[in-house]
């Protein structure tokens, strides 16, 4: 268990990391592009003392033009931010520039329901000329550290050609 001092709040990023995968995602790479699709993944902080939600870390792998995935994060998003838009991805060379690699664009939201706070989707991907739309809620994080995961109600989210 990690802990860090944020302000005079003690935090803890203990909460379970949740996955969710795109509706083109295989288990093994295509052979050629796209070899694979989205991969979100979410951890949450909680208040030590409390055991409150207060934010989650949220990273964004494409693996559309590669097979291991290139990757954007967002990190300690709160419910109170609303959507917030996906980064791009960054190459490692200075100064950093945009990796073309990297096909998601869109936003992301975190919202509190009534057993849960949702991560909502609001995104497109993928090949030129063949993106799919995302669109809706993909997983959740218990209110409380006490509450077990995923009783959420969370559904896939829509996904779509244009």
């Amino acid at each position: 268990m990690k802990e860090e001092a944020v302000g005079e709040t003690t935090t803890e990023k203990n909460g379970e990391t949740q996955t969710w995968h795109s509706g083109d995602w295989t288990p093994a790479p295509r052979k050629n592009v796209p070899y694979n699709g989205i991969e979100i993944s979410g951890t949450p902080t909680y208040d030590a003392t409390t055991g409150r939600f207060l934010s989650a870390d949220v990273e964004i792998v494409d693996c559309t033009y590669d097979k291991e995935g290139v990757g954007s994060s967002l990190d300690a998003l709160t419910v109170d931010e609303g959507w917030v838009g996906i980064p791009p991805a960054m190459q490692p060379v200075s100064p950093p520039v945009a990796d073309p690699k990297f096909t998601a664009s869109g936003n992301l939201q975190l919202r509190r329901g009534s057993s849960a706070i949702l991560v909502g989707v609001d995104f497109s991907y993928g090949l030129e000329g063949q993106h799919h739309e995302e669109l809706g809620f993909v997983f959740g994080f218990p209110t409380t550290v006490a509450e077990e995961p995923e009783a959420t109600g969370a559904g896939p989210a829509r996904n779509r050609r244009r």
